[in-house]
């Protein structure tokens, strides 16, 4: 796996919408006002990079590797995360409306005032995940006790 160009910048107002990124790293970066809409990604590892006020919506993820990872203020509806490890990733203040995990693995994520409507995790257990009361208003009714995620004031 190859070290993307992306890599160590930060990012600003990046269009990459609708194309596919496969088989490459993307480390120490930051995206500002970016734009990743419906793009797919395959076989990344992403690490030490934050997304703030940026569209990933409809993204597809797959045999992806994020850690270290911070989405704030962003959109992320519609995502589509399969067979990912998603390890210290944090979502702060986002919109993961609609958004579907299917045989990921979640440790140590936490969402912060972020919008949970209609999210599902498929085969995607959660170690040490956390949200805050904000976000655990946004959930239907049992959703919380089947995800075994405990609310904390300060994840």
């Amino acid at each position: 796996m190859s070290a993307s160009p992306l890599s160590g910048k930060k990012n600003e107002k990046f269009e990459f919408s609708e194309k596919p990124l496969a088989h490459s790293q993307i480390i120490n970066a930051t995206f500002t006002e970016s734009s990743f809409e419906l793009s797919t990604w395959f076989q990344m590892s992403m690490k030490n990079t934050r997304w703030e006020n940026s569209q990933l919506n409809g993204v597809q993820i797959v045999k992806s590797d994020l850690s270290g990872v911070q989405f704030v203020k962003s959109d992320l509806s519609g995502v589509k995360c399969r067979n990912c490890l998603l390890q210290n990733v944090r979502f702060e203040d986002c919109d993961l409306d609609g958004v579907h995990f299917l045989g990921s693995t979640l440790k140590d994520v936490h969402f912060v005032r972020s919008d949970l409507s209609r999210v599902d995790f498929v085969s995607s257990p959660c170690s040490k995940c956390s949200m805050d009361s904000a976000t655990a208003k946004t959930l239907r009714p049992g959703q919380l006790e089947k995800w075994q995620i405990p609310v904390k004031d300060s994840p």
